[in-house]
């Protein structure tokens, strides 16, 4: 009965992160990158570099002071639902943690612990219907051929490689430009 409200980018990263299985809850260490699996208190904020997930949904910009944060609804949140390679892997670990249950038998039994662990309650007869219909539908090509169901995963996690290995020479870049006393 709760008025519903917007979450804040820290929580939404969070909400993913626990939701995936991925969340890192420990409770201290040194700050981390917006692609690690720590809570986003730990995310570090570089001014002139700040995490691009995390800004599509309004975190607010360290440059000035701001009574009250954004709430807007713009494509690029929805288009980083289902782009942004983090997001991906953190469905793709959903996925895995879903298909790997030796507890769930058959395919309706995990699109309701789907449903549960994504929206923290079990799905109405007609919800469960609708998923079970469009399983039967998304695993057919239109030729009628089924689908190879590791086909996604593996395309979801070359992107994610690909994403690391782009963080990783970004983040050496910064920190060659750090060291080098001309930029300083």
């Amino acid at each position: 009965h709760a008025n519903v409200r917007r979450l804040e980018a820290e929580a939404i990263r969070d909400a993913m992160l626990a939701t995936s299985g991925r969340l890192d809850r420990s409770p201290v260490g040194e700050a981390v990158g917006g692609w690690d699996n720590r809570r986003s208190v730990y995310v570090r904020v570089i001014r002139n570099s700040l995490d691009p997930l995390l800004t599509t949904f309004d975190f607010p910009t360290p440059f000035t002071t701001q009574g009250r944060r954004d709430s807007t609804n713009v494509p690029a949140q929805s288009l980083a639902f289902m782009n942004e390679p983090f997001i991906r892997s953190l469905a793709d670990s959903l996925s895995q943690r879903v298909t790997t249950d030796a507890s769930l038998e058959d395919d309706g039994a995990r699109a309701t612990r789907l449903f549960e662990l994504v929206t923290g309650r079990p799905p109405t007869a007609s919800e469960a219907d609708r998923m079970l219909a469009y399983l039967a539908t998304a695993q057919r090509r239109p030729d009628g051929a089924v689908l190879d169901p590791s086909l996604g995963a593996r395309v979801n996690l070359a992107e994610v490689r690909l994403a690391d290995q782009e963080r990783a020479v970004a983040e050496a870049v910064a920190k060659k430009l750090t060291e080098d006393p001309r930029f300083s």
